[in-house]
C-alpha cells in the first residue's frame, strides 16, 4: 500500500502494530495512523464456508479499542494461505446491537484485506477538516485490446487477367469446375488477385494463364500503397471467410461474421480452443410471446471485422455484436431494436468475455473433423501497460451502486427471459 508499519514492542494491551500514511507519490509520512489489532488461526475460522465466517471479540480488547481516539481495525489471518481479512472495528460497532453481540461477521470477498484497500484506511485515518490529501499509490495496469495480432498469411499472391468482370459470375464459373474452390479472390476490373496459383485448375479455367504474376506477400502487407494495402486485406477477409465457414456465415459489405444456426434452430454452440468443452451458445431461437409454438426472432452472436496494419504489423480488429433474424436466415425487421436493446442491458465484463471468446476460436486448432487452415493464423489480443491504474475493487462498488440505483422496475423492458 505505500504505508509504514511499526509492530508494537514489549508489553502491550492488544494494539499489535501501527500503520502510519505516507503519500504514494512524494513519500512523505504524514504522522496520521490506523491501529491494528492482529488475530492469526491456523485451520477453519469459526463457522466458516465459501462466503464468510465468524470471530467473537474479547470484552476487555473491545473496550479497549473503542476506547480510545485513534481508529483501530481488526485484521483476521489464515497465514499458511496467505488470507487476510479486515474490520474497522469503530464503524462496525457502531451499531449498539452489534456491540452487545461482540461478534464480527466477515465477508470473505467484501472484507478482504489487500492493496485496494488503501483508499478506505486514507479515509479512517486521516480527519475529515484536516485537508490532507494523500496522494494513490503508483499503480500500473496492463490495457487488452480488440487487436488481434495476425502472425501468419499467405505467403505469395497471384495476379492474371480474366474476361470475367462480374465477380458473381466468376464465382459460378469455378464451382462448375471445383465447389471447393474457395473464396481467396477478388476481381479488379478484368484482373484476378488470389492466394492460389492462378496458373493450375481450376483457377486455370476462369483467367489467362499465360498472364498470371507471382509476388511475395509482403510486397503487398509492408506497402506505402494504401491501394496495395487494401487490396491485402481484401484477400485477409477471403481468408478468414474460409478459415470460419464451416462455423460462421459472412455478410460481406458489413463485414460482418456471425454464427450459423444450429440444425432445425437448436441452440448452437461454440468451442473457442482451451476452454468449456460443451462451448458457449453463439445462437439461439426464441419463441414468440404473441403466437405459442412459433418462433418470434433468432439471435446470432457475431463480429464486425475490421483488418488494420499498425506499426508494421497486421491485427484483426473484433467489434462483438449480435445478429437477429426471424428464422435463423433472413434479417428481422426488428434487428436494430433488439441489438440497441441487448447492448443496453450489457456491461464491460461482457464485453471482454467475448471478444476473448471470439479471439481463442480465431486461434483455432485442428481436430479430428478438420485441418488446421495454415493461410491465417492470429496469436495473442494485443496489449500494453499504462504507467496509471484504476482501483478496480472502488470503481466497481461505485458502478455497482449506479446499476442499482438505475434498475427499472421488475418486469420492464424485459424482451425475453434470460
Amino acid at each position: 500500500m505505500g504505508f509504514l508499519w511499526y509492530p508494537t514492542g514489549g508489553t502491550e494491551a492488544g494494539i499489535d502494530g501501527t500503520i502510519e500514511l505516507r503519500d504514494g507519490r512524494t513519500g512523505a509520512v504524514t504522522n496520521q495512523v490506523v491501529q491494528v489489532q492482529s488475530r492469526a488461526a491456523s485451520g477453519r475460522f469459526t463457522a466458516e464456508n465459501d462466503h464468510s465466517f465468524e470471530y467473537l471479540c474479547d470484552e476487555r480488547d473491545l473496550d479497549y479499542c473503542l476506547g480510545g481516539n485513534a481508529p483501530v481495525i481488526l485484521v483476521r489471518s489464515r497465514p499458511e494461505t496467505d488470507e487476510l481479512y479486515w474490520v474497522p472495528l469503530k464503524e462496525y460497532f457502531a451499531d449498539p446491537e452489534r456491540r452487545s453481540s461482540r461478534r464480527i461477521v466477515f465477508e470473505k470477498r467484501r472484507d478482504r484485506f489487500d492493496v485496494s484497500c488503501r483508499d478506505r484506511l486514507v479515509r479512517l485515518a486521516v480527519p475529515r477538516d484536516s485537508g490532507i490529501y494523500i496522494a494513490p499509490a503508483p499503480k500500473t495496469e496492463e490495457m487488452v485490446t480488440n487487436l488481434l495480432e495476425v502472425i501468419a498469411y499467405p505467403a505469395a499472391i497471384y495476379v492474371a487477367d480474366t474476361d470475367f468482370r462480374l465477380g458473381g459470375a466468376l464465382a459460378a464459373a469455378l464451382r462448375l469446375e471445383n465447389p471447393d474452390a474457395g473464396r481467396e479472390w477478388f476481381l479488379r476490373n478484368t484482373r484476378l488477385f488470389s492466394v492460389h496459383d492462378l496458373s493450375e485448375p481450376p483457377w486455370s479455367t476462369v483467367c489467362d494463364a499465360g498472364s498470371v504474376e507471382r509476388f511475395e506477400s509482403d510486397e503487398w502487407a509492408l506497402a506505402d500503397d494504401v491501394v496495395r494495402e487494401r487490396e491485402f486485406a481484401e484477400l485477409l477477409y477471403g481468408c478468414l471467410y474460409e478459415k470460419t465457414k464451416r462455423d460462421l456465415r459472412y455478410l460481406g459489405r458489413e463485414k460482418l461474421f456471425y454464427a450459423r444456426p444450429g440444425r432445425d434452430l437448436e441452440p448452437r454452440r461454440l468451442r473457442a480452443s482451451g476452454r468449456r468443452r460443451r462451448g458457449r451458445i453463439v445462437f439461439r431461437a426464441y419463441e414468440s410471446k404473441k403466437r405459442a409454438g412459433e418462433i418470434g426472432f433468432c439471435k446470432h452472436w457475431g463480429f464486425h471485422s475490421h483488418f488494420r496494419r499498425y506499426g508494421g504489423r497486421w491485427y484483426l480488429e473484433i467489434d462483438r455484436t449480435y445478429h437477429y433474424t426471424f428464422d435463423g436466415y433472413k434479417k428481422s425487421r426488428f434487428a436494430g431494436d433488439y441489438l440497441a436493446y441487448a447492448k443496453r442491458q450489457e456491461r464491460n465484463d461482457a464485453v471482454r468475455q467475448q471478444v476473448q471468446m471470439w479471439a481463442r476460436y480465431l486461434r483455432g486448432h485442428a481436430d479430428l473433423f478438420s485441418a488446421r487452415y495454415e493461410r491465417l493464423e492470429f496469436g495473442d489480443l494485443a496489449a500494453f501497460e499504462l504507467s496509471v491504474g484504476v482501483n478496480d475493487e472502488l470503481w466497481l462498488e461505485n458502478a455497482r451502486k449506479r446499476v442499482i440505483e438505475a434498475a427499472p422496475e421488475e418486469g420492464e423492458g424485459r424482451l425475453f427471459a434470460a
